[in-house]
């Protein structure tokens, strides 16, 4: 997993390439959507979560996340659907994909092949190939190259890749080195359970894609919430307990005053309550570049908690012993 976190620079330009194809391949794939539909499960969702965060800032152009089989009656054939599966074997994406074809919603499948690449060969569905990985978690590099390339190729977005690869080129020697998180992982020790939190509006999804890394690279069971909606629900358990929770905290320096203010009064509160909380450092001088280099952070601090754990960071067993019952009982009359 170490080579694949510190491929992330030539990942990017993997997935800007993969772009370029699909953009001279499919050249009016894109014209003025005014609603973008992003498909996905697992780490094969996260980038359409970030995507979200983008397009929010920047778009009149509204994105919706499905994270499930069902498709909501608003969708119309004036959206367009971006289908995510790195696999393309997972069942409720290829579900989503069959949905989408019948009522004949325009889409793209972005996979690295099973049954969706072979859905978009046999219906000539527009279809873009990402490279080989190690586990579709790894594959967020792709995903993010592709999409941001495509977005801001025809105007939804603007195009951040130069800037993360600059900022990738200054801060991953550090970040690619355990010792740069000796004091999160002295504060989170052996604890197999704890909390993350982001921001709602700013560091939301790069705080959910943090969440899954640490389930799966540490093996341990991360909890993702939101800032400010915590703050009238979730604090009241953190009141009464026996060992001091542990609290990992994702916030740009882009916040307006009233969340910083709402979030400096309630860390307040927290540490005065013995609760143990690690904000993570920010890296960049634009709200687009401490995102991202969020999310090359956790993907390390995840990777270095789990050789700590001595677990199997690649293994996701539970994962798979899911997959195959599924299988078995949707194959049983």
């Amino acid at each position: 997993m170490h080579s694949e976190l510190i491929s992330w620079p030539n990942k990017l330009s993997q997935g800007k390439q993969v772009a370029i194809t699909c953009i001279n391949h499919y050249p009016s794939l894109l014209k003025s959507q005014k609603r973008f539909i992003f498909a996905g499960m697992g780490g094969s969702g996260i980038a359409g979560r970030i995507l979200q965060t983008f397009l929010s800032k920047e778009s009149t152009s509204q994105a919706i996340i499905l994270d499930g089989p069902e498709l909501p009656a608003f969708v119309n054939s004036q959206d367009f659907a971006f289908v995510v599966s790195y696999s393309g074997n997972t069942w409720e994406t290829l579900e989503i994909a069959k949905k989408l074809k019948t009522q004949k919603i325009p889409m793209l499948i972005l996979t690295h092949g099973g049954n969706l690449q072979q859905m978009a060969r046999d219906h000539q569905i527009p279809c873009a190939i990402l490279p080989e990985c190690s586990a579709p978690r790894a594959a967020l590099g792709y995903m993010l190259g592709f999409l941001v390339e495509l977005l801001a190729h025809y105007g939804f977005i603007s195009n951040y890749l130069e800037n993360w690869q600059q900022s990738l080129k200054k801060h991953l020697p550090c970040l690619s080195e355990q010792n740069h998180y000796s004091d999160f992982l002295n504060m989170v020790g052996f604890d197999d359970f704890f909390h993350i939190w982001g921001i709602t509006g700013d560091s939301s999804a790069v705080a959910y894609r943090a969440q899954t890394q640490f389930n799966e690279n540490s093996k341990v069971q991360a909890v993702f919430s939101s800032f400010p909606e915590l703050n009238h629900n979730l604090l009241v358990g953190l009141t009464n307990f026996k060992k001091a929770p542990f609290i990992l905290l994702f916030s740009t320096d882009f916040i307006s005053n009233e969340l910083n203010t709402s979030q400096k009064s309630i860390l307040s509160i927290l540490k005065d309550l013995g609760v143990r909380l690690y904000k993570t450092p920010n890296f960049g001088d634009t709200w687009q570049e401490q995102l991202f280099m969020m999310i090359v952070w956790a993907d390390f601090a995840s990777y270095y908690l789990g050789k700590i754990r001595k677990v199997d960071i690649i293994s996701t067993k539970v994962i798979d012993q899911l997959k195959a019952s599924y299988l078995s009982n949707s194959q049983t009359p």
